[in-house]
């Protein structure tokens, strides 16, 4: 079988991360995949890879900040070891590695780049811009999760539209798994009442994803007479910050902080509804895996999300930046407990085209049609 290389970031259940692992899951059954990630792997992700029987090769032990040569050397190596036709940088990170790899190595093969984010808000300095303009040239195709980052690269990064192919993100169905019983078990170790209201976050707590807005949105919505409580569920930066701005405001309580889970099912089955407050989005996994559950969402419409989230139908979109209508929008939803259902099972419903079986046959497609380029060149 043909060999696949998929190159994360780092070992961790992060979006990019785990849909390279659901991807390599998917694709096994026709190619030779495995994983590589830039630095180290934690236990969860472990786990998660062992369970699916893949490989997951380490490059380095730190994470990949500044340009570390030694991680492309050994790159190189593990691709040539492992005879890879198909190479596949998962985000903006990974791609220089993979770029100087190809570059240092002995035999060709193809590079495929997925771009999941918006590049105009994360390349801002010219310097930064020209640098990323100039590794995007080098990848034989760039996988956009949506037309708005397709867009954006055409017009921001100057990627020649031909090399250009739109695959949304994929789920699988299995992750998000619950039963019947995860509600009131979920909801009562966090110590919320049948009455009360939860809202839910899964992904990074990082500036990006502005999630100190989701505590100026509890105490807006309790202050509104709302016994509103917000789970999330992630890692980042900003998690101690949200912890002491929860205290500071007296939501100690209210505001619960754990960490990313393998297996988000249980979760959404306890949640009322999805918010998602992020400043920019390609297309969040998180915000497929609730509608697939049965949440609708409420969210800024940034980026992909517009792609994912119908309007009036499978959630609430709200002008990005807009507090207040983030804070109506959500009310509105809470006090609807109808209205609410019905938008939950059209995103089930709708939804089924993000499932990861779908997804991997365009991707399985899109590598095939690589190849029999490479041979007719």
């Amino acid at each position: 079988m043909t060999g696949v290389l998929q190159v994360i970031q780092q070992g961790q259940l992060r979006g990019a991360e785990v849909f390279a692992l659901d991807l390599a899951r998917e694709l096994a059954a026709g190619w030779r995949v495995s994983l590589l990630s830039l630095s180290a792997v934690d236990d969860a992700y472990g786990a998660a890879a062992a369970d699916a029987g893949l490989p997951v090769d380490v490059a380095g032990g730190g994470r990949p900040g500044r340009f570390e040569p030694g991680l492309a050397w050994t790159l190189r190596s593990i691709i040539d070891r492992r005879d890879c036709r198909i190479v596949q940088a998962n985000g903006a990170a990974t791609l220089k590695y993979v770029v100087a790899a190809r570059r240092l190595s002995r035999r060709p093969w193809r590079l495929v780049y997925r771009a999941i984010g918006m590049g105009s808000y994360w390349r801002r300095g010219l310097t930064r811009r020209l640098t990323y303009r100039w590794l995007l040239s080098h990848a034989d195709l760039v996988v956009a999760v949506g037309r708005a980052v397709a867009d954006d690269l055409v017009r921001g990064d100057r990627v020649d539209p031909r090399r250009v192919v739109v695959v949304p993100n994929g789920v699988r169905p299995a992750r998000i798994a619950s039963a019947a019983a995860d509600r009131e078990r979920v909801r009562t170790a966090l110590g919320v009442s049948p009455s009360a209201h939860l809202l839910l976050y899964v992904g990074s707590l990082t500036g990006e994803k502005n999630v100190a807005a989701l505590v100026d949105l509890v105490a807006a919505l309790r202050g509104q007479g709302l016994p509103v409580h917000a789970l999330l569920l992630g890692a980042g930066s900003l998690r101690d910050h949200l912890a002491n701005a929860a205290a500071r405001r007296g939501l100690a309580e209210a505001i619960h902080l754990q960490s990313p889970q393998q297996r988000p099912g249980p979760y959404f089955s306890a949640a009322d509804l999805f918010v998602l407050p992020s400043s920019s989005e390609g297309m969040p996994a998180a915000l497929i895996e609730a509608g697939m559950a049965g949440l609708p969402a409420v969210a800024y419409a940034v980026g992909g999300v517009p792609e994912v989230v119908e309007d009036q139908v499978t959630g609430r979109l709200v002008p990005p930046g807009d507090q207040n209508r983030l804070t109506q929008a959500v009310a509105e939803l809470l006090r609807d407990g109808m209205r609410r259902r019905a938008m939950g099972e059209a995103a089930r419903s709708r939804y089924r085209r993000f499932e990861i079986s779908t997804v991997a046959r365009a991707y399985g497609e899109a590598y095939m049609t690589l190849l029999r380029e490479r041979r007719s060149a």
